[in-house]
């Protein structure tokens, strides 16, 4: 019971934590436009609702961790060709110093839950494009290890931080998450949704050379 008590302790200061940075710059621009100390004009009005949007982000991003952790949802298993399924996704994403590649075989059909499936690619992805300045980043399957890759050339993540990346909240690099974006829980959907499909994951990385995630699907 203590130790539960302490990690729903640390779930709310995290949560305060995360909320009260944007909170507080919404609090301050608009006091300072009822107080007349600057003129609130669409610059002003633009921040704070970005700042409002990423308030509403972090509050999505923490309900939807709620859901998947209480399994709030059922599968729905279904073939997918996945070079065609990697392609509709990247198809989407770009980044003007950064080529997004699809090194899947046209042969390789998986079965998985599409709308899972696309949510575990779509936070990989973005954050493989977050922390890549400039390089590649790869999509490929193993068919040895039955197995599907996510790969960058980007700032990769130091040793320390990898045993606990797919922890809610947690970020190795505090300084550069804060330029980077990002809340800190999407691995850690990932890593719920890969593991309710019976799957596991990992991750190899170095650092200024680049990350890898590897999804077992034996």
């Amino acid at each position: 019971m203590a130790r539960i008590e302490s990690l729903r302790e640390d779930l709310v200061s995290d949560v305060a934590h995360e909320l009260k940075t944007p909170l507080t710059k919404v609090i301050g621009q608009l006091e300072g436009c009822a107080d007349g100390l600057y003129e609130c004009d669409k610059s002003h009005l633009t921040k704070i609702l970005e700042n409002a949007y990423q308030i509403g982000a972090l509050i999505d991003s923490l309900q939807r961790v709620v859901e998947i952790k209480a399994k709030k949802y059922e599968l729905t298993i279904e073939k997918v060709k996945l070079s065609d399924f990697v392609e509709s996704i990247i198809s989407g994403l770009s980044k003007d110093s950064i080529k997004i590649l699809n090194r899947v075989r046209n042969d390789v059909i998986i079965k998985a839950d599409k709308d899972k499936l696309r949510e575990i690619f779509d936070n990989l992805l973005s954050n493989a494009i977050r922390h890549t300045e400039k390089g590649e980043v790869t999509i490929d399957y193993d068919s040895t290890s039955s197995s599907i890759k996510i790969c960058d050339t980007g700032e990769g993540i130091e040793k320390k931080d990898l045993p606990y990346i797919f922890e809610r909240f947690y970020r190795g690099d505090k300084s550069r998450s804060k330029e980077t974006g990002g809340f800190g829980l999407g691995l850690a959907i990932v890593s719920e949704l890969v593991e309710a499909h019976g799957w596991s994951i990992s991750v190899t990385s170095k650092v200024k050379r680049g990350t890898c995630f590897s999804i077992s699907l034996n």
